[in-house]
């Protein structure tokens, strides 16, 4: 059967909070808690939704809170940062390319939102909110003047 990519960041994902710059348990006490979690004792036959739980006990261990990605259930749905994306073409904050002027979205985000960031992908979900809500206000005002 062949993995998804989610499947894979989540493997990964996994890993990674259980090594050196997470938790730094060993590779047995990992599979402890995966047993204790899902009933499995192999990393390789989770399920993403038995790795999603997984990630965010490991996540819990670490004091840290874990937001779930969209999967692909609410594909149908705009995601946060294509939403994002359509309001700043609604403001017109497009280059000469046609392209989304990430210069001035960034300034907005870092001036007006006061989320020091370098670029949108390194926004969590609630900050990503706080963008989409400042950005429709100002839709909402730009329509009240024209």
């Amino acid at each position: 059967m062949k993995k998804s990519e989610t499947w894979k960041t989540n493997n990964r994902k996994i890993w990674a909070n259980a090594g050196e710059k997470g938790l730094n348990i060993t590779k047995d006490e990992l599979h402890g808690i995966v047993e204790g979690l899902t009933g499995k004792d192999s990393i390789g036959e989770l399920t993403i939704k038995e790795q999603q739980t997984v990630i965010k006990d490991l996540y819990r261990r670490q004091g840290k809170t874990y937001y779930y990605p969209r999967t692909s259930y609410q594909s149908n749905k705009m995601t946060q940062d294509e939403y994002i994306m359509k309001l700043t073409r609604q403001l017109g904050w497009i280059t000469d390319e046609n392209k989304i002027d990430m210069k001035r979205l960034n300034g907005f985000i870092k001036k007006r939102i006061n989320i020091q960031v370098d670029h949108l992908k390194w926004l969590n979900t609630r900050q990503k909110s706080k963008v989409i809500e400042g950005l429709k206000s100002m839709v909402k005002r730009k329509a009240k003047v024209t």
